[in-house]
């Protein structure tokens, strides 16, 4: 298996590739406007897997992973190049002197990152929530 990382910004039509992926998993379109400007697209042998973005906080070395998704259709395969994606996010936010990444997740996924070292900030149960202004 060939595991090959690439920002987000420079993979040739991603934002057409990740939108397909997002609408037939997700719901509701895909946030490209939403989009930090560091991301990161993933293949395995060639063929795009899964992409992932991180919001980097100014001034206090804190970084934020958010809007995973992967091509449908992997299932258990599709754990792989997201560890990928995650590793290759922590290399940039360590490169900017970042010392802690964070996440809101769903259970299954806080299951997945718990089990590649990942602790949980507090046992209660959080609602993330967002106000549009």
């Amino acid at each position: 298996m060939n595991l090959e990382v690439f920002d987000y910004r420079e993979y040739p039509n991603a934002e057409l590739i990740v939108s397909s992926w997002w609408e037939e998993r997700k719901d509701g379109p895909f946030p490209s406007n939403l989009l930090p400007p560091v991301g990161v697209v993933v293949t395995v042998d060639g063929e795009p897997a899964a992409a992932l973005w991180m919001y980097m906080a100014v001034g206090c070395g804190v970084a934020f992973l958010e809007w995973p998704v992967t091509a449908p259709g992997l299932g258990a395969k599709a754990a792989t190049p997201m560890r990928f994606a995650i590793e290759a996010l922590a290399a940039v936010a360590k490169a900017h002197d970042y010392g802690l990444l964070r996440v809101s997740t769903l259970p299954k996924i806080a299951r997945f990152l718990q089990r590649e070292g990942w602790k949980l900030e507090d046992s209660e149960v959080r609602i993330p929530l967002m106000l549009k202004i």
